[in-house]
């Protein structure tokens, strides 16, 4: 058995202009891509949130190049406002 990463719930510690929030997210090793597991994760931990914590709300962002992760979120039903977009503190370094 090996760890192929890791899929759920998180509060960002950054301040943006929709923080607070939970955001769902995913980071699955390279040679597990592409295979549906980060989407059917991803799936259980929003029927979690909204579900079992009562959340209004999740929320997930990515880097615009990120093709991949950005399928996953239409494929959770989520969409893309370009009013929201941000810069990332921590990418900016």
């Amino acid at each position: 058995v090996s760890f192929i990463g890791f899929v759920g719930l998180s509060t960002p510690i950054f301040e943006a202009h929709f923080t607070p929030c939970v955001e769902i997210g995913w980071r699955l090793a390279h040679e597990h891509w592409g295979r549906g597991y980060a989407t059917e994760a991803a799936r259980a931990a929003l029927v979690f949130g909204f579900d079992e914590c009562h959340l209004d709300e999740i929320v997930s962002f990515t880097v615009p190049g990120n093709r991949a992760s950005r399928r996953i979120m239409e494929k959770l039903g989520m969409r893309h406002d370009p009013d929201d977009d941000f810069d990332v503190p921590s990418f900016l370094k």
